[in-house]
């Protein structure tokens, strides 16, 4: 496409929360340095909605399948899915062999996998009916993978005013469900589901309706907006009224701003790995950082000293390691793909 942008600001920004994300993680190793990192994920949907739009829209107006997309986007997601699954069991491994008391029964854990493996939910009370009890972050890519699929059929009728009434609906709903216990486990479990369904919509819808609008907005330093995004994650204050309005008025600020700007030449290369090691870090640090605690208090050892040079390490894998065994994966699989595609084929044309 000739207007097609790589939006290295974007993928800046999201490298930035995924790091947040991260911190919020692993308040038990540095303290609540990043208290309001579950927020992440709003402005992850947001991020979401706009880059879907601006690479898939045309294609799917002009011919591409809702399966053939959603195929698509679950090979996006499933490799390092997949890595985070297994890094989570190893952890889950552990538990049981040292006889923890929040280890799985076998059974649970044999369910926990097997639905794990199939990108499916599976609620267990051992786990406060966590959706993804092996590696909890994981819920907010089951409910991306469900938002995509809505997009991909619902797409002929998202007028802007269609959007616009969904965002005010959406967040109608959001706000009535949210008003008592906050939004930090909105979607994390069973209980929160419909939650999790409303609040990626809205904020997915928000990015759809920035794309659509395409406003101009004055021209802001690269690095002014990854130190908003991190401060604004980081806030300790304001409470329930803070979190509506990061997800009403900052995520949305935050991609408006990263729309209009693109970094300096000295700025594009390390913009650029924060947006390659987003992903890995977001799918791999929730077990990695248990791990590192369960580690710290055996030892005897403050979390800082143990957490920083764990976490260092798996930023430096998921900026090299992680994007090569990702690309490779989603190249088998492809492959794969094409050979079954192809029998299909022949089979159906045998006589």
């Amino acid at each position: 496409m000739a207007t097609r942008r790589d939006y290295v600001t974007l993928n800046a920004i999201r490298g930035v929360a995924a790091i947040a994300v991260m911190l919020f993680h692993s308040a038990g190793l540095f303290g609540a340095i990043m208290p309001r990192g579950y927020l992440a994920v709003d402005l992850f949907f947001v991020l979401s909605g706009f880059v879907i739009a601006h690479a898939y829209e045309e294609k799917l107006r002009e011919g591409l399948g809702r399966r053939a997309f959603i195929r698509v986007r679950l090979l996006r997601f499933y490799p390092l899915y997949a890595a985070g699954l297994v890094v989570g069991l190893v952890k889950e491994g552990l538990l049981i062999a040292t006889h923890n008391h929040y280890a799985f029964s076998p059974l649970g854990l044999l369910a926990a996998l097997l639905a794990g493996a199939l990108f499916l939910p599976m609620p267990l009370a051992q786990r406060g009916y966590n959706l993804f009890p092996i590696n909890i972050p994981s819920w907010s890519l089951f409910f991306e993978l469900l938002v995509n699929a809505l997009y991909a059929v619902v797409l002929p009728w998202l007028s802007k005013r269609t959007l616009l009434a969904t965002i005010l609906i959406c967040g109608g709903l959001l706000i009535a469900l949210a008003a008592k216990g906050g939004l930090g486990d909105v979607g994390v479990t069973s209980q929160t589901f419909v939650g999790g369904c409303v609040r990626t919509i809205l904020s997915f819808s928000i990015g759809l309706l920035i794309h659509r609008l395409q406003p101009r907005m004055p021209r802001v330093p690269v690095l002014i907006i990854l130190l908003a995004t991190a401060a604004a994650l980081a806030c300790p204050w304001g409470g329930l009224v803070y979190d509506f309005g990061f997800v009403f008025v900052l995520s949305p600020l935050l991609v408006l701003f990263g729309v209009g700007t693109e970094p300096s030449t000295a700025l594009v290369r390390p913009a650029t790995m924060l947006g390659i090691l987003s992903f890995p870090i977001y799918a791999l640090h929730r077990p990695v950082v248990a791990l590192t605690e369960a580690a710290g208090s055996k030892a005897h050892l403050p979390g800082p000293a143990l957490g920083i040079p764990v976490l260092i390490l798996l930023a430096i894998v998921c900026c090299t390691l992680a994007p090569a065994f990702d690309l490779r994966a989603r190249a088998a699989i492809g492959r794969l793909a094409a050979i079954r595609s192809w029998r299909d084929k022949a089979e159906a044309a045998a006589p």
